[in-house]
């Protein structure tokens, strides 16, 4: 990174901590990114993408206060520029589509796509750099 430049922001928001946490680590050494969070409700999601202005963000979609998919459609309706990266533990065809039709930019499912978060958080800061 050279003077001057920003260092990127992810904010991480997943009620399951043990899950938040790794992910967290994961996209700080990797990414060499800033991670806001983790948090662990919708509420405090939004409120940190409000202060924070993250570059990315990284949504459980089963959180207390607000849903992932509500906090998706918040953060939408903002029309502040932000790549969404859903992480969920569902499988139903219905509730990822209702993830992908409310505008989240990746859907990754938690048993199977863990390994790859930093690979498409990488993938999705240097579109954004471009």
């Amino acid at each position: 990174m050279s003077p001057g430049q920003r260092r990127p922001t992810v904010l991480i928001a997943d009620d399951a901590v043990y899950v938040a946490e790794r992910v967290a680590r994961e996209i700080a050494e990797q990414c060499s990114a800033h991670v806001v969070g983790p948090v662990g409700d919708g509420r405090a999601a939004l409120s940190l993408f409000g202060s924070e202005k993250p570059d990315v963000v990284i949504l459980d979609i089963t959180m207390p206060q607000l849903t992932g998919i509500e906090v998706l459609r918040a953060i939408r309706a903002s029309r502040r520029p932000c790549a969404v990266i859903m992480l969920t533990e569902h499988y139903e065809p219905a509730i990822l589509a209702e993830c992908w039709a409310s505008g989240a930019d990746e859907v990754l499912v938690k048993a199977d796509d863990a390994d790859r978060i930093g690979d498409v958080v990488r993938a999705r800061l240097m579109l954004d750099a471009s």
